[in-house]
């Protein structure tokens, strides 16, 4: 008997000053097989939005389908449209992946795909019919074990950030190149993001707990440190901008974009709350914009924006356990976790 599962999604009309929740347009519950949807992220095709939906893993000998939406004027759900090409054979997306994101180069969309565990990256190019075309596949050794995964522009090329949250190793990659550099950061960062505006990009690098051994003694080991760098040389070099200590723990921390300007969202998925704070070119973090409540327990959260409008998907994967800090302590204590 197959495993059914429930996975949860929701659309939030925010603000267009603040980034406050204002309403929930849309909510789903997914009923799945052997594993829920972990990924909901948000891409555009020839002018269309999409909203695309995927597990880490299928379950043993399961293909792993993804589900892709249309958007509506509203923000809400429209039609599933991968279904609708029955002449064609679904296509399986294999199973492990870690992190899912979106590329736009030049006119073309492409799908983005990690695998911590094994070091593979996968591209496919988005087609406006909304097929998936497999362009690109393989492990790369310097991605493996790389726990963090994400995408940034400097000067018009994109290129691929890879981080090892314990060790503190990253990596950088051309995404149509090879390795440009390596790095070795302070441990315990556990979210990572980029942004680009006015010609500058900046990245995002936040600890959700302190490192078990150092936190108390050096500020850079402490829990909540936020810091901000605009950088340079394709992303090997930076100028930190913003470094402080924030007083929650925040499991996710991530840039997005408001009418006229950027913020940063903070989560606690464990309490439900939230705050938008403001991002500055020159300080790196401003005021607080707002600050509520959305819900415990979501595991996954995706800001974007259409036309002027930002919104935000929530997904709670029901099978997904729930984060809890103190476990970071006893990986690096080398305890066992139940």
């Amino acid at each position: 008997m197959e495993t059914q599962l429930v996975t949860t999604v929701t659309i939030k009309k925010l603000n267009d000053a603040t980034g406050e929740v204002i309403e929930t347009i849309d909510n789903h519950e997914f009923q799945v097989e052997n594993a829920g949807f972990s990924m909901a992220r948000h891409y555009v095709v020839a002018g269309k939005p999409y909203v695309f939906l995927l597990k880490r893993n299928a379950g043993p000998f399961r293909k792993n389908r993804p589900r892709i939406y249309r958007l509506r004027s509203n923000g809400a759900l429209g039609e599933l449209v991968n279904p609708l090409q029955t002449h064609l054979p679904p296509v399986d997306l294999g199973s492990g992946w870690t992190e899912a994101d979106f590329l736009a180069l030049g006119n073309k969309t492409y799908l983005v795909l990690h695998n911590a565990r094994t070091g593979r990256i996968s591209l496919y190019q988005t087609l406006p019919d909304s097929r998936l075309l497999l362009i690109y596949s393989d492990e790369v050794n310097d991605f493996k074990d790389k726990d963090k995964f994400s995408l940034y522009r400097y000067r018009g090329k994109s290129y691929f950030f890879g981080l090892n949250t314990e060790l503190g190793e990253a990596v950088f990659y051309a995404v149509n190149g090879g390795k440009i550099g390596s790095q070795t950061l302070t441990p315990g960062w556990t979210s990572v993001d980029h942004l680009t505006v006015n010609g500058n990009t900046y990245r995002l690098l936040y600890k959700a707990t302190h490192h078990p051994f150092q936190g108390s003694v050096q500020t850079r080991h402490r829990a909540g440190r936020l810091a901000i760098s605009r950088i340079s040389a394709q992303g090997l070099n930076s100028e930190l901008i913003y470094d402080n200590i924030l007083p929650a723990h925040w499991s996710t921390a991530r840039f997005f974009k408001l009418r006229d300007s950027h913020a940063i969202m903070l989560y606690n998925h464990q309490t439900g709350y939230y705050q938008v704070r403001h991002f500055a070119e020159l300080a790196g973090v401003g005021t607080v914009l707002h600050s509520g409540n959305i819900g415990a327990g979501w595991t996954d959260l995706e800001p974007y924006t259409m036309g002027f409008q930002p919104y935000l998907i929530t997904l709670n994967e029901e099978n997904a356990e729930p984060f809890f800090f103190d476990r970071i302590f006893l990986i690096h204590q080398g305890k066992k976790i139940a």
